[in-house]
């Protein structure tokens, strides 16, 4: 590959049947992107290839994009591809618009509704595209617009990869690429997902927090702050693609099951037997002791664990001090699920849960 630096294209330029309007975009390791118009004036984006770095194999991706004829209303593709004075040019749509980079590298972050409308148009374009067997392989703030009104598109197939195969020219982008790329097993489904997951993590953080702080701690802050979305992330960038969502489907169920809830989410509560309550938020939180009854022998410090995900609550006894039975079943380590005007006893206590 060269290492020569291209001169930009200058305003004006004819290449094929387009004339040069200005650079559309920074100039990426393989490509630079012009708008330009065509003789009817209408307005397109081509990706100009550098010259000498493309293999072979990126060659036959580019003419490949172009046949592919996807229908999407969230994936961006090429329309044709032509050769001109020896360099290779792809021609897509323009969108007019930011890329979620951009809109990102200000900020701390945007809202949870924000990330969640992000997500689920991600999922349906990943769906779009599992649906061809395909894979996105390169999906990051980079390659995501945004235009005025919220709209999202993704961008950018050109190193696309297929289900069920070995990566052969794709090896993504750092931090967003499953690790399975860069171990050159082989991919599915849920490689995008990772990268979805990526995103959407980056997008709740901020990028500066995503780049310069200990990750681990940014998925414990994620989780304290914003704990339904973070399970969802959290299932989704798992090291182990077995372990992450297996379709881009069930990613955008949850996904559209979290937006549908927020407007529904019930009230969990419950209520001891000397009259004391407890509002219990979304999460996952241990109760013990000190919430259940301070002057106790018979409860744990740490005796209970409760779940709740906006709809349904669960508990388990983690502690398995004294025998505890919910509406007269005995409780175990094994998750229970509480519905409204359940009954929790344990020892002298009496719980009684509010779920509405």
């Amino acid at each position: 590959m060269s290492n020569n630096i291209e001169p930009y294209l200058p305003k004006g330029k004819i290449i094929g049947d387009y004339t040069v309007l200005e650079i559309a975009g920074v100039r990426g390791g393989t490509a630079t992107v012009y708008l330009c118009e065509d003789y009817s004036g209408k307005k397109v984006a081509i990706k100009r290839f550098h010259a000498n770095a493309i293999s072979d194999k990126m060659r036959e991706r580019i003419y490949e994009e172009s046949n592919m004829n996807l229908k999407s209303s969230y994936l961006v593709t090429s329309m044709r591809v032509f050769e001109d004075n020896g360099y290779i040019h792809s021609v897509m749509p323009f969108i007019r618009g930011k890329s979620l980079s951009d809109i990102l590298c200000c900020g701390d972050g945007v809202a949870e509704a924000e990330v969640i409308h992000l997500g689920t148009r991600l999922a349906i374009a990943a769906c779009d595209l599992h649906r061809q067997n395909i894979l996105s392989t390169d999906i990051k703030p980079d390659n995501i617009l945004i235009n005025a009104i919220g709209h999202v598109k993704m961008i950018d197939l050109t190193c696309f990869e297929r289900i069920g195969k070995s990566p052969e020219i794709s090896l993504g982008t750092e931090p967003y690429a499953a690790p399975e790329l860069a171990q050159r097993q082989r991919l599915s489904a849920a490689t995008d997902i990772y990268s979805i997951g990526m995103v959407m993590h980056e997008a709740l953080v901020g990028t500066n927090a995503f780049i310069t702080e200990d990750f681990e701690s940014q998925l414990s802050s994620v989780s304290s702050r914003f704990p339904r979305i973070s399970r969802i992330i959290t299932k989704s960038i798992e090291p182990s693609p077995q372990k992450r969502y297996q379709a881009a489907r069930s990613l955008l169920n949850d996904l559209n099951g979290l937006k549908n809830s927020s407007s529904t989410q019930k009230e969990f509560s419950f209520r001891r037997n000397d009259g004391g309550m407890f509002k219990i938020p979304v999460g996952s939180f241990t109760f013990g002791r000190k919430e259940l009854a301070p002057q106790s022998l018979y409860i744990s410090e740490k005796q209970f664990e409760f779940d709740y995900d906006g709809t349904t609550a669960k508990v388990r006894d983690i502690a398995n001090k004294n025998q505890a039975f919910l509406n007269n079943t005995l409780i175990s380590n094994n998750w229970m699920k509480i519905k409204n005007s359940s009954h929790l006893e344990i020892a002298d206590i009496n719980l009684k849960f509010n779920l509405k």
